[in-house]
């Protein structure tokens, strides 16, 4: 995402560790339900404006800063390579400032949601081998050498995209809710009435593991198993086809929903592609991985994996 944003890398693959920066993204998010809540009480709202711990404020004004640099150098510096600044430049309508507060946004909003989904679908790819063994035979077979997977390549991949989609459902990046607010004059919402002003959101997790909505066809309400990882319940399998599949909504819905949902789409099908046709993975991590705080987004555990080089296709 750095590399797209800012037209330089952070080399944390080389360097096995996260940048300082990154780090900074991802504490700054674990503080995001404590300031979510302050929003509800403005007394508080003026008492911690007083008392903010100064930890807190050098965080922030560090991460931004840093994100300052950044786009002031891509700026001054240009690129090699066309990135999202290319286009911005081109437009012509953002201020500076406009570049840095969204600059700040990208990284947020782009980095670990996708981090997130990856990594737990890495998780239950390797709990799940027939999956994984599918959606590897589905990759090595369909390309003969790296340089074919692009991103084009990979958009038509069926069980491709169902394992992601699979992977939003039972560890979607943003487990809670998003909020919206009932527009001026009120709402009804499943035959209730919503005064305006009011802040209503699907809680993303409970919805997804609902056995009202993802469940299996002709099995008794107390049997059903929507924990289940089963990528098939995307591709029309009979078993699933009492879903309510348009429940899922990982990117929300409507004129407000993630403009970054088209480049996180992309680049998941692209490395997800890249990592099963190059290597075979294990790992030992059981059901217990899954035990996680959230923070508006998982507070994720290391997922420990063993990789090894792919056998040689003929």
């Amino acid at each position: 995402m750095a590399d797209f944003a800012f037209g330089e890398s952070l080399h944390m693959l080389e360097r096995g560790q996260y940048s300082d920066w990154v780090a900074k993204v991802f504490n700054a998010i674990r503080i995001l339900p404590l300031v979510q809540m302050i929003e509800f009480y403005p007394l508080l709202k003026k008492i911690f404006a007083l008392i903010e711990p100064k930890a807190v404020t050098k965080m922030r004004h560090e991460h931004f800063d840093h994100t300052v640099t950044r786009v002031d150098r891509r700026l001054n510096q240009g690129s090699e390579k066309q990135d999202l600044w290319d286009f911005i430049l081109e437009s012509e309508t953002l201020t500076l400032k406009e570049m840095h507060v969204n600059a700040e946004l990208f990284m947020a909003a782009g980095t670990e949601t996708t981090a997130s989904l990856l990594t737990g679908l890495t998780h239950y790819l390797v709990a799940n081998r027939d999956k994984m063994k599918i959606l590897t035979d589905e990759v090595r077979t369909r390309f003969t050498c790296r340089e074919e997977i692009t991103l084009e390549n990979v958009a038509p991949l069926r069980y491709l995209n169902a394992c992601i989609r699979e992977g939003m459902r039972v560890y979607p990046p943003v487990p809670s809710g998003i909020p919206r607010i009932i527009a001026e004059g009120g709402n009804s919402i499943l035959g209730k009435w919503v005064p305006e002003g009011t802040r209503v959101s699907v809680h993303q997790y409970s919805a997804y593991h609902s056995p009202e909505n993802f469940k299996q066809t002709n099995t008794p309400f107390y049997l059903r198993n929507p924990d289940k990882f089963a990528p098939e319940r995307w591709l029309g399998d009979p078993e699933y086809e009492d879903d309510v599949r348009d429940v899922h909504q990982p990117f929300s819905a409507g004129t407000r929903n993630c403009l970054g949902m088209n480049l996180a789409w992309h680049e998941m099908r692209l490395m997800l592609a890249k990592l099963v046709y190059e290597l075979d993975i294990e790992s030992d991590a059981g059901p217990d991985w899954l035990d996680q705080n959230v923070y508006v987004i998982w507070d994720r555990k290391p997922l420990i994996c063993r990789f090894k080089d792919a056998a040689p296709r003929e």
